[in-house]
This record gives C-alpha cells, sequence and structure tokens, in this order.
C-alpha cells in the first residue's frame, strides 16, 4: 500500500521518520536528501525551507508496515 511507503524511495517503511513539514520519509533516505543539501535544508517532495532537521519516528506506522510484511510473508 502506498501509504505504508516512502515517497522517496517507493518502499515499504522501515524506519518511517516525520521532519519539520509534517512529511513522513524513511529515515536513511531523507538523512541522505538532507546531507546533499549544503546550507538551506528543504523538504525533498515540496521544496519547502524547514525550520529544523530533527526527525521524529512515527511507531504506529512503522507497525503497520511490519505487520503489513509479516502478512505478505506468511501468503
Amino acid at each position: 500500500p502506498q501509504e505504508l511507503c516512502c515517497p522517496i524511495t517507493h518502499e515499504l517503511f522501515l524506519d518511517p521518520v516525520v521532519n519539520a513539514a509534517g512529511h513522513v520519509y524513511e529515515r536513511e533516505a531523507i538523512m541522505q536528501a538532507l546531507r546533499m543539501q549544503a546550507t538551506c535544508k528543504r523538504d525533498p517532495i515540496t521544496n519547502a525551507q524547514l525550520e529544523h532537521i530533527n526527525l521524529t519516528p512515527v511507531w504506529p506506522l512503522k507497525s503497520k508496515a511490519c505487520a503489513y510484511r509479516e502478512r505478505t510473508a506468511q501468503a
């Protein structure tokens, strides 16, 4: 399901995090995108400038992605 996938990698979330703009990404993908930006840190999808680069885990989404992964592995 698209809601369980990172908009950068298009893969199922393993470690979803939310950024200052309120968008959810796979942690490693957003960290890599932010590292590539020299000074002004921007959201990779909207290009909006971020107030800060803190990333917050999204535990419910991580649980849903894990449950989906387990269900599909059993099938």
